[in-house]
């Protein structure tokens, strides 16, 4: 493989939707091709006889069973709460819509 060139780059962007100047794509065109470089090593491994795995360690679940447990009174649950109707915590409107959504 030869490796992706800049052009290959802007033609991934502009289907991706995004605007790379002429910088930033060339930064992207030498890094990937970096990765790909690497991807190429790894291909040459020999993995003959090595069992596939999902995680790189032996390690299993470490989640806590799931109990079910009597939950917070609500006074609990707002008492550091800055701003609350009691059943809801309440925050500023960030996204401009309709005011009555």
């Amino acid at each position: 493989m030869d490796g992706l060139t800049e052009h290959d780059i802007a033609r991934l962007a502009s289907s991706a939707q995004l605007y790379l100047d002429d910088n930033t794509r060339a930064q992207f065109t030498r890094e990937i091709n970096k990765i790909l470089e690497y991807v190429q090593v790894l291909e040459k491994v020999d993995t003959e006889g090595v069992a596939p795995t999902r995680h790189a360690t032996d390690r299993l679940n470490v989640f806590r069973e799931d109990i079910p447990q009597t939950p917070l009174p609500v006074e609990e649950v707002f008492k550091n709460s800055p701003l609350d109707d009691g059943s809801f915590f309440l925050v500023p409107r960030i996204i401009d819509g309709e005011e009555n959504s």
